[in-house]
């Protein structure tokens, strides 16, 4: 919605800005999932059994 705001007020840099930050944090959210998952296939590779007990990878270290 800001960008849409933004661009309706002709404001080209502050367009620019709001989608470029919009950009950088989906871009890390997706780094971030495909590491959680990477991190879960390797766990599920070297602990299959723990891993059947259920809501074991929802415990989170982090």
């Amino acid at each position: 919605m800001q960008i849409l705001d933004a661009v309706a007020d002709r404001d080209a840099e502050g367009a620019m800005h709001i989608l470029s930050t919009h950009i950088r944090a989906s871009r890390q959210e997706r780094l971030d999932e495909y590491d959680r998952w990477q991190r879960e296939s390797s766990l599920r590779n070297a602990f299959p059994a723990f891993l059947d007990v259920p809501g074991a990878l929802s415990r989170s270290a982090d």
